[in-house]
């Protein structure tokens, strides 16, 4: 990635460039680019054209992004400190799909093995949680957020204090009051 936007910034630290390194992000960060097979988050495996689910580990994939999605990213992407936009970047620069920016930028490599054969449990059926990290060459689970490990299993009984960090700072306005919301939002 080299050359410069109309601002003179290094066009790595654009959205735009982040974008062109990592892959589509438009084909929400997997590999939904119809030139290669569509690949499923979680395990790595071929997904067939509009699947819902992986048949391989069952886990639900979802490969797109609308434009008003899209265009909340390039927002959000302009509001962030420089250095993470630099951070990006080489985390960009290194990946050869989409898939691997992000699993670089949310997941990183094993904490015990470096192997960078990890995942997101996200998707996974038994876990399903974005913040519980995977390894596939070792088998370790641990915190992405706290760097907690996890023996199998025990990852609903985490309580992680990154998030206890987040809910202190956030106003008691912020907080979800479901009893506001009688359950009408689940009607049909």
């Amino acid at each position: 990635m080299s050359g410069s936007d109309e601002s003179g910034r290094p066009a790595a630290l654009t959205f735009d460039g982040i974008e062109q390194a990592a892959g589509p992000f438009v084909h929400g960060g997997c590999s939904n680019d119809r030139r290669d097979a569509m690949l499923c988050p979680n395990c790595g495996a071929e997904v067939p054209d509009a699947a819902v689910r992986c048949v391989a580990c069952e886990a639900e994939v979802d490969f797109g992004l609308t434009p008003e999605e899209l265009e909340s990213a390039r927002a959000a992407f302009e509001l962030f400190p420089e250095e993470v936009k630099r951070e990006m970047a080489r985390l960009a620069e290194g990946a050869e799909t989409a898939d691997e920016f992000l699993r670089r930028m949310f997941v990183g490599n094993c904490p015990i093995c470096d192997s960078s054969d990890t995942r997101s449990c996200e998707d996974d059926p038994e876990v399903y949680n974005a913040c519980v990290g995977h390894c596939l060459e070792c088998g370790q689970y641990w915190c992405t957020d706290c760097g907690e490990f996890f023996e199998e299993g025990d990852w609903d009984e985490h309580d992680c204090p990154f998030w206890d960090d987040f809910d202190s700072g956030m106003d008691d306005e912020d907080e979800f009051d479901e009893d506001e919301f009688d359950g009408e939002l689940f009607e049909p």
